[in-house]
């Protein structure tokens, strides 16, 4: 009797290695390269349902489309399935791995500074911006003075201002919805500014205290020219917008 209940036994254990053996297999290739081994039961345009193929009466686990480079049937049927050129999460995927930018002022020269500035993210919403600059009064050779942009005398100099900017996100929460892209949105940028500037050539007219003389005396007067070393510090709130261009460039305002 014993035998016959363990001959029944290990003929059930091999039938039922023999089924799972024979369930067909559906395999998902995922854009990390990852193999996803499965029973597909749905494909729609966002995306994918499937069951483990270990547990085909377990739990439907969904997958979203654009994150699946390739899938292939039991029956042998594959398909690629390629990015939409048009949608937007795409081309933010494409964008994505690009933590860090470094910017710089086009405008500056007008105003007689050159500047570069660093920009990485820190965290989702979170960002460190970091600018320095060279501030020289020749470096537009005066062509914008007659405009009155640069009335000052000739001066050099520098300064640095680290900041922290947040992003500003929305006031509530939809399934499904993703930051576009770490260095893309509004924002609130806290910073602080340390700066020295050296003014050459300074003018000051001294003349003499005035008496009431008939006849009154001559006047003179004496000009000292002088240089002006100065240091300041400030601290700055901006509200601003970041875009990317073209997947390389970033427009900031």
């Amino acid at each position: 009797m014993k035998k016959l209940f363990f001959t029944a036994v290990l003929f059930c254990s091999i039938a039922i290695g023999f089924a799972q053996q024979a369930t067909p297999v559906d395999t998902l290739f995922t854009n990390k390269n990852q193999k996803i081994a499965c029973k597909i039961y749905e494909i729609n345009e966002f995306e994918i349902r499937y069951r483990m193929a270990n547990a085909l009466d377990g739990p439907v686990y969904v997958i979203d489309k654009s994150s699946i480079r390739k899938y292939t049937l039991s029956n042998g049927y594959s398909e690629l399935i390629i990015p939409d050129e048009l949608s937007l999460e795409n081309e933010h995927k494409e964008i994505i791995g690009n933590r860090e930018v470094i910017k710089f002022s086009p405008f500056g020269i007008a105003f007689n500074h050159i500047s570069l500035s660093y920009e990485k993210v820190i965290k989702v919403g979170m960002n460190i911006d970091a600018e320095a600059g060279f501030i020289n009064s020749s470096i537009n050779n005066g062509s914008f003075s007659n405009a009155g942009m640069n009335p000052n005398r000739y001066h050099v100099g520098a300064y640095i201002k680290p900041g922290i900017k947040f992003f500003l996100g929305q006031d509530f929460s939809v399934k499904g919805l993703k930051y576009a892209h770490p260095l893309k949105g509004r924002y609130v940028k806290l910073d602080i500014a340390l700066a020295y500037l050296n003014f050459q050539g300074i003018e000051t007219t001294l003349y003499p205290s005035y008496t009431y003389q008939y006849p009154s005396p001559p006047m003179t007067s004496t000009i000292i020219s002088t240089d002006l070393n100065a240091f300041s510090y400030g601290g700055f709130v901006n509200y601003g917008r970041q875009f990317i261009l073209g997947n390389i460039l970033t427009l900031d305002y």
